[in-house]
C-alpha cells in the first residue's frame, strides 16, 4: 500500500473503493500463507517424518554395508600377502 493510493482519494466512493481493494490484497495474502502452512504440514507429518527416517536409516545402512565390504577386501589383501611372505620364508 503506498501512500500515492490515498492522494487520488476525493469521494466517499473511492474510500470504498480502497477499502475493498485492501480487503482483496488482504485475502489474497492469507490464502498464500495458508498455503504456506499447508505446505509445511505435509513436510511435518507423521508419514512423511518417517519416510525421510527410513531413507536415513537405508543410506546408513548401506553406507556401514559398503564400509565392511572395502574393510574385508583390505583385510583379505593384507592376509594374501601375509601368506606369499610366509611362503617365501618357507622357501
Amino acid at each position: 500500500m503506498s501512500s500515492q493510493s490515498f492522494k487520488n482519494i476525493r469521494t466517499l466512493q473511492d474510500i470504498k473503493l480502497e477499502k475493498a481493494k485492501i480487503r482483496y490484497e488482504m485475502l489474497i495474502a492469507e490464502n498464500r500463507l495458508l498455503d504456506s502452512f499447508n505446505a509445511v504440514e505435509k513436510l511435518v507429518t507423521i508419514v512423511s517424518f518417517f519416510r525421510r527416517f527410513a531413507a536415513g536409516f537405508a543410506y546408513a545402512q548401506h553406507f556401514i554395508s559398503n564400509f565392511h565390504k572395502y574393510l574385508e577386501k583390505l583385510m583379505f589383501w593384507k592376509k594374501d600377502k601375509n601368506e606369499e611372505s610366509e611362503e617365501d620364508e618357507k622357501n
